[in-house]
């Protein structure tokens, strides 16, 4: 197959500029970080997600961040999937959560479900602060779906250290259902602690 994206119809919109495909191989994501839905929304970034199937492989998705709505995000610079391929993450990393912290990255995560794909979380750096941080230049999803890495490769941990960059690794918090009662799960390094609520907003260790 050649895949091409359904808006990536004009110069520099560089689709195929990062990719990722799950583990069963019929399902992949592509950035085209220059890409845009419409004029209106000049160069922000776009990313595909195709699927295989009996006619071979579709476009079903494209992805945009709610907060990518300036030239230049640069939203799919950076994408990964997880294995089963139902939950991915791209990198934005020009993109801000405020023009107080102009360009300093971002990365979404989407979860997809009945009612296809949802942007589920919007992760930044607690020290990617600066602009050109690029946290979100690089992303990777671990196969379950419930951690993240993302890379800020002109970050630092003080003004002493300037620009050395920095990765940033995240874990969804977990929680389960026993007894109707909610859970959390904590996780060390080599083992997990379940808290159970009594109900009273006290947490026992079972």
């Amino acid at each position: 197959a050649i895949l091409s994206g359904s808006l990536a119809i004009q110069n520099s919109d560089y689709f195929g500029s990062s990719i990722a495909i799950n583990a069963a191989g019929d399902r992949l994501v592509v950035g085209a970080y220059q890409d845009e839905k419409n004029t209106a929304t000049a160069s922000t970034g776009l990313a595909y997600v195709f699927t295989s199937g009996s006619s071979g492989w579709t476009e079903s998705a494209i992805l945009s961040g709610s907060l990518a709505v300036q030239g230049s995000d640069n939203f799919g610079y950076s994408v990964s999937i997880n294995a089963a391929g139902d939950r991915l993450v791209v990198g934005a990393r020009l993109d801000e959560k405020n023009t107080v912290t102009a360009s300093t990255g971002l990365a979404y995560v989407f979860t997809s479900g009945s009612s296809g794909w949802t942007e589920s979380s919007i992760l930044s750096g607690s020290l990617a602060v600066q602009t050109n941080d690029y946290f979100g230049n690089s992303v990777s999803i671990n196969a379950v779906g419930d951690c993240v890495v993302a890379g800020a490769y002109q970050d630092e941990k003080n003004t002493a250290t300037g620009s050395t960059g920095l990765a940033y690794v995240f874990q969804q918090e977990t929680t389960e259902k026993i007894d109707n009662a909610t859970n959390k799960i904590l996780y060390t390094k080599n083992e997990s602690v379940r808290l159970v609520s009594d109900g009273s907003g006290s947490w026992n260790i079972i």
